[in-house]
C-alpha cells in the first residue's frame, strides 16, 4: 500500500495482554464496564493524520462492529478494517478493496 499524505494505524488486543488463571486480559478497557474489550480483535483506520486515525481505531475497539462502522462512515476522509474475535474481516463502505466482509 502506498500512502501519500495519509496515515494508517492499527489498534488491537492480540499483542499486549496478560493471562491470569487462564483468562486473557488486554490493555484496551471499555469505559462503560471497566473491563477489557471483547468482540473485536483489531481495527485498522486509514485517514489524513496518525493522531486522528489512532483516536478512531481505539474508539472503535470499545464499540461493537456495527456501531464502529456507522461511526467511521460518517467521516468521508476515514476508512477502516475491523477483525472480530471470530475471524470475520469487515471494511467500511469507503475502503477501496473488493468484498466488504469475509472470514479468515
Amino acid at each position: 500500500m502506498t500512502l501519500t499524505e495519509n496515515a494508517i494505524v492499527t489498534s488491537g488486543r492480540y499483542e499486549q495482554f496478560v493471562l491470569l488463571e487462564g483468562k486473557r486480559y488486554v490493555h484496551i478497557i471499555k469505559p462503560k464496564t471497566g473491563y477489557p474489550v471483547t468482540g473485536i480483535c483489531s481495527v485498522t483506520v486509514l485517514g489524513a493524520s496518525a493522531e486522528m486515525a489512532n483516536g478512531f481505531s481505539t474508539s472503535i475497539m470499545v464499540l461493537d462492529k456495527e456501531t464502529g462502522l456507522n461511526l467511521i462512515e460518517q467521516f468521508s476522509g476515514l476508512s477502516c478494517i475491523i477483525v472480530t474475535d471470530t475471524g470475520e474481516v469487515v471494511s467500511s463502505k469507503n475502503m477501496k478493496s473488493g468484498n466488504r466482509s469475509k472470514s479468515i
